[in-house]
């Protein structure tokens, strides 16, 4: 759903059944913005961008028969 339809039917919410609806998504949009959540958000990715690289270089390592240079215990 592109961002514009999304914002419309959010902002199309009005019965009264709807209003718990969009106060609960209102929270979740809080939380997303929060800078909490940012940092957690950015501390996860990098944690995984470098198990990324880790995995790309053992798997080299072992693609160009190069493990027996490795002393992992």
């Amino acid at each position: 759903i592109p961002v514009t339809e999304s914002t419309y039917e959010f902002h199309s919410l009005k019965k009264p059944e709807e209003q718990q609806l969009k106060k609960a998504i209102k929270k979740v949009m809080g939380i997303f913005k929060s800078s909490l959540f940012q940092a957690l958000i950015g501390r996860y990715l990098c944690t995984m961008l470098y198990l990324l690289q880790l995995d790309l270089c053992f798997w080299m390592l072992r693609a160009y028969g190069c493990v027996h240079y490795l002393h992992l215990g």
